[in-house]
């Protein structure tokens, strides 16, 4: 049972907490910088490690002597079009035995009836009404009437490789795992923000996942591709009707019955990511306020030794580097974004005292040293990526070249930024919306 505390109080000692650290950051910022890059290249480090020495952990699994029935479901509702796509890449999956492709929708979608092996789930239009839980309360009553097996849950804007189905089943053969992900890439990416968009899922879903495999502390099975035991989906009582991230929630109650989530590295989802800035805001948002509800609401997993890794560390150290994220990213902005500029004005009235080009000089050129930790970090973060973007079959071209440079250097102080925003709403109590 979680300790009592209130949601305000959660969220006030979160505040508290972040005006401690940027204190402390502004009065010994040095220090404080090299602690927070030791953190950084201690965490890529480890996942570099972890990478190499986990080579199989997510690849495919041999498929059972006797494959599992699986019932094959999406939903869609107001006649809507791009479905069509999803259902039509479902039906060519590839599985050893027949298995129905199901679709739960409020009986609008009048180009369903034209598919060969479909079968329409149809429930009350009053579950479709646009809430914070429909998606919830529609896959809850839908899967209803789903006896299979197993369950393999796709958003109608995705779109499956054939060969994921096959390739994710053999991991629910392992003791205790319950629900398999696999690898979503964003199908999207003719624009400079859909790149950005592509560079962030390729650098979370490739290695990341990886990692976590190895630790048992995936913790949630991504709503947009997953597969999972109907028993177990049923057992701990389908979606939660009370949050944003539903399938980030479920992941947690999986945990807590001492059930394990895999990632199957070679099975490929192809989704779509917001085409604007501020389809991209409202969504990270949605998605943050979401996740902070959850780790409220699961507050007793915190530093809970019966969760072993994920409640002892991946959920404290997660939640520690986003929390302190917030202070530490506005110190860099308001401290070391000046001294860099002070060193560059520095180095450029070096160059014209000394004549460079005529007389060459650089004796009395000195490089601050937290230049120095920033070149590090940035080689040892590119590895990492090099190592991701391999898992991920993704082609790091010169059009990717400017995206990439954005993602490493702004990217994050964006997503730093709708983290405070999403803590302040929490705490005010602002209703998250769509």
């Amino acid at each position: 049972m979680a300790f009592k505390l209130s949601k305000r109080m959660f969220f006030f000692i979160i505040f508290l907490f972040i005006f401690i650290f940027y204190y402390i950051s502004i009065k010994g910022s040095f220090v404080v910088f090299l602690i927070m890059s030791f953190i950084f290249l201690y965490l890529i480090v480890l996942i570099i490690i972890l990478y190499v020495l986990y080579p199989n952990i997510a690849k495919e699994r041999a498929f059972p002597k006797k494959a599992p029935t699986v019932a094959v479901v999406t939903y869609a509702f107001n006649n809507f079009q791009p479905v069509k796509r999803t259902i039509e890449a479902l039906l060519k999956l590839e599985y050893p035995i027949p298995f129905k492709v199901y679709v739960i929708t409020d009986g609008t979608c009048i180009f369903l009836k034209n598919l060969k092996g479909v079968k329409q789930i149809v429930i009350d239009k009053k579950y479709f009404k646009k809430s914070k839980n429909t998606k919830s309360i529609v896959m809850n009553e839908g899967l209803k009437y789903i006896k299979d097996e197993n369950i393999f849950c796709v958003d109608g804007d995705t779109i499956v490789d054939s060969k994921a189905l096959k390739r994710m089943t053999g991991f629910l053969d392992e003791k205790q795992v319950v629900a398999v992900n696999g690898i979503l890439v964003p199908e999207n990416r003719s624009s400079f923000w859909e790149k950005v968009q592509v560079i962030e899922y390729s650098l979370n879903w490739g290695i990341y996942q990886r990692i976590l495999s190895a630790m048992d502390s995936i913790n949630i099975p991504i709503g947009a591709m997953f597969l999972m035991k109907k028993k177990v989906f049923d057992q701990l009582g389908g979606y939660s009707t009370n949050n944003f991230v539903e399938d980030k929630e479920l992941g947690y109650r999986i945990i807590k019955a001492g059930y394990k989530i895999r990632c199957c590295e070679v099975a490929y989802g192809f989704t779509e990511t917001p085409k604007t800035l501020n389809g991209w805001y409202k969504q990270r948002k949605r998605w943050s306020r979401g996740e902070l509800a959850t780790i409220y609401e699961h507050r007793d997993v915190l530093f809970n030794f019966k969760y072993s890794v994920f409640g002892m560390f991946v959920l404290p150290f997660t939640f520690f580097v986003q929390t302190v994220g917030v202070a530490f990213i506005f110190t860099y902005i308001f401290i070391y974004l000046r001294r860099f500029i002070i060193f560059i004005y520095f180095l450029i009235s070096e160059f014209l005292k000394n004549s460079i080009l005529l007389y060459p000089n650089f004796s009395s050129i000195v490089l601050p040293s937290t230049i120095y930790v920033i070149f590090l970090s940035l080689i040892i973060f590119l590895i990492y990526a090099l190592f991701a973007f391999k898992i991920t079959k993704f082609n790091l071209n010169y059009k990717y070249i400017l995206p990439f440079a954005f993602f490493i250097f702004i990217y994050t102080y964006l997503l730093i930024s709708v983290y405070l925003i999403s803590i302040i709403q929490e705490f005010l109590g602002f209703e998250n919306k769509w």
